[in-house]
């Protein structure tokens, strides 16, 4: 039998760099395996990914997409561009597989109206992060009744553009990117900065390390005070200000960091600073001396008004800041051996990342991509070996092997904290209509049924991970024909409540009901019932219980 000639060796053996891509290892007949000599590609270094920041890619998104024109406004609440904004942000993380989601909620504004808001929230898990460490980047892309394109447009388009580059490496730590809503405004209460609020909210126990909000980017101020930029924190989070700073110094392109704790508090990293975390602003330099700011005059195609230049440089210090911390990691494997096994067998060792999982999978060829999968190991923690054995390699005439990454090791998976059940997921009694015609649904459709005793309803039963305090949310398509008093109780531990929902009003948003103590398990349940008086329907749409620390 003549010896098998090596196959030129892929990361991705179609031509793709792509999460997951491995290892070739060809054979021919009778198990005769010929490994391929891999030309190995390390991970990105931090002044590699920085470089890819894309000047025409960032002006074309702040210019064209987030809405940042003359005469627009994306005020929150109330501004006609900011909900097409937000439909924007949310396209393009997902057009970078970042799978992103809205995070509706409801609050009063000043002058007493209610209101809805919604952060816009995407995810890159760490994949060698056994502590669970997370950053956070984060920015608002509401504005002050103007085009906001500065104020803050220029942040988010940075957001954005950091996505665009982090997204086809892998990190060793997690990285959230946060699209803040409703941060120029006060509610009804006084609070401020609603949407990192409830962010900081819902995440308190998370194991965040660092949070920089992004926030006016792209006026330089000119003269003397010009290639300067604002690090602005309370004298607390003097880590993370200094660790930005080394990131501007070496990134930035010359750009002069100017570090203040006087007047710190300004942006969406006030709640994570509040709730104990390392948080800080990265702000253009003197920006209260910026002629547009806050003004209808804040618009992008002003002439001499938005620096691509200085926002470049301030966007190449946030991308070296987070490209540092997370860590750039190298997931492919390597192969260590194959050797014969009992019966024909073939035994095949590679070393990856340890505690990561690994499929192995074989293929006739290259061209039918006709991958099976062999095995699906978890790598040794201790040095990162793990193997696959092939029972049938005696009978295959020839073909290829391949192994490639599956996941990452982060340790112990947290408690979910943020459960929803929805209609379909919900146990009907009595009949009860399925309906889709409303757009401000929960997921694909609804129930709904007329008026009647009281015994008819929709049971909403979370399976709950841990027992503790939970806030309760309902959501339903608002209508005129919808009742006024629609009947729900919930089911805790220790006693139930009643309640009545006016579903004309109030509809597309999680609308709270309390705070409760629920066991953990599925005894805790939310019930709609038909028992109502006003109104000619009642309706059922999806149920949130929320984990309160």
């Amino acid at each position: 039998m003549k010896p098998c000639a090596a196959s030129p060796f892929r990361r991705e053996p179609f031509g793709q760099r792509l999460p997951g891509a491995g290892l070739l290892l060809s054979f021919l007949a009778a198990g005769m395996l010929c490994p391929v000599q891999p030309v190995w590609s390390a991970a990105p270094t931090v002044p590699e990914l920085v470089n890819q920041f894309d000047p025409v890619h960032y002006q074309d998104l702040l210019a064209n997409k987030l809405y940042t024109r003359q005469g627009m406004n994306r005020a929150a609440g109330v501004g006609p561009e900011l909900d097409r904004c937000r439909e924007a942000i949310y396209a393009e993380l997902e057009s970078l597989g970042l799978a992103p989601v809205k995070d509706y909620f409801a609050y009063t504004d000043s002058n007493g109206v209610p209101r809805t808001a919604c952060n816009i929230i995407a995810i890159k898990p760490g994949v060698q992060n056994p502590s669970n460490e997370i950053y956070v980047v984060g920015g608002h892309y509401d504005s002050k009744s103007n085009p906001g394109a500065d104020d803050n447009g220029s942040g988010i388009a940075c957001l954005l553009e950091l996505a665009r580059i982090l997204q086809p490496y892998h990190f060793a730590k997690t990285l959230v990117f946060c699209a803040f809503d409703a941060e120029e405004i006060y509610d009804y209460y006084g609070a401020h900065r609603l949407g990192s609020l409830r962010y900081v909210d819902q995440h308190r126990t998370d194991n965040i390390q660092g949070m920089i909000a992004v926030d006016m980017i792209a006026w330089q101020a000119s003269g003397s005070s010009s290639n300067s930029a604002y690090i602005e924190g309370r004298p607390t989070v003097a880590a993370i200000r200094n660790d930005l700073r080394n990131a501007m110094l070496s990134y930035g392109e010359g750009l002069q960091p100017i570090l203040r704790t006087s007047s710190g508090d300004l942006s969406d990293h006030v709640a994570f600073a509040d709730a104990g975390f390392q948080a800080c602003l990265l702000i253009e330099a003197y920006f209260s001396s910026n002629p547009n700011y806050h003004k209808l005059t804040d618009y992008v195609e002003r002439p001499n008004y938005i620096d691509w230049t200085y926002a470049g440089k301030m966007c190449k210090t946030v991308i070296g800041y987070y490209a540092t911390k997370l860590e750039p990691v190298d997931v492919s494997p390597r192969a260590l051996a194959c050797r014969p096994g009992a019966g024909g067998a073939m035994v095949l060792e590679f070393a990856g990342l340890p505690g990561c999982t690994y499929v192995v999978e074989v293929a006739p060829d290259l061209a039918s991509r006709s991958w099976v999968s062999l095995q699906t190991n978890i790598a040794s923690l201790a040095d990162g070996l793990f193997q696959a054995t092939d029972a049938q390699a005696a009978v295959r005439p020839a073909g290829f092997y391949r192994a490639r990454f599956a996941a990452g090791y982060v340790g112990a998976t947290p408690p979910q904290t943020d459960i929803i059940v929805d209609n379909p997921s919900a146990s009907l009694v009595g009949v009860w209509s399925a309906g889709t015609s409303s757009t401000d649904k929960y997921g694909s459709d609804y129930r709904f049924k007329a008026a009647g005793t009281g015994n008819a309803c929709v049971e909403f039963r979370p399976n709950l991970q841990r027992t503790g305090n939970y806030h309760v949310y309902e959501w339903h398509p608002q209508g005129a024909n919808r009742t006024t008093d629609a009947p729900v109780d919930i089911g805790y531990l220790g006693g139930t409540n009643a309640f009545r929902v006016n579903q004309q009003i109030n509809g597309g948003l999680w609308l709270y009901l309390g705070t409760f103590p629920f066991a953990a398990g599925t005894t805790g349940f939310v019930r709609i019932k038909d028992n109502f008086t006003t109104g000619s329907v009642v309706l059922a749409d999806a149920v949130r219980f929320v984990y309160a620390p």
